[in-house]
């Protein structure tokens, strides 16, 4: 056992404990990085999905919006136009549940950069990831 308390990993030169538990908080928010991008990654494909549903058959959507137009006054938002009625809790209903998935892809996406930035803040090669990224989503987008 070498006295400058270090230990020997395989056939590599000895390691200090200092540096090994120096490099632990790093693994450990490199992890929830990760955990996050994916988190994110599946958040974002659940809500296509569901948004790809609803286009493809809108007929499975004309249940959640008639609840949706109920809740949010039903009949009381009929506007009576010289002897004309129109209703506009569905319009109403259609585009908060707009809004609802713009914040949730929103949201979805904000957790993604969230774990990008955390392994980018804690990877000791920066400009690998910068790379790997560009090469995956291209050359452009946001200046750090």
């Amino acid at each position: 056992m070498p006295a400058d308390n270090s230990t020997m990993v395989g056939d590599q030169p000895p390691v200090s404990i200092a540096a090994a538990f120096e490099t632990l908080p790093r693994l450990c928010a490199n992890i929830v990085g990760v955990v996050a991008v994916v988190a994110g990654l599946w958040l974002a494909i659940e809500l296509f999905n569901a948004i790809r549903q609803a286009l493809s058959g809108p007929e499975n959507v004309r249940p959640l919006v008639a609840q949706w137009a109920e809740m949010l006054g039903g009949e009381k938002l009929t506007i009576k136009v010289a002897d004309e009625r129109y209703p506009l809790a569905s319009l109403f209903a259609t585009v908060v549940l707009g809004a609802g998935c713009c914040v949730l892809t929103w949201l979805a996406m904000g957790v993604m950069l969230t774990g990008a930035k955390i392994i980018s803040m804690t990877s000791s090669d920066r400009e690998a990831i910068r790379r790997i990224l560009q090469h995956a989503f291209g050359p452009g987008g946001r200046k750090p």
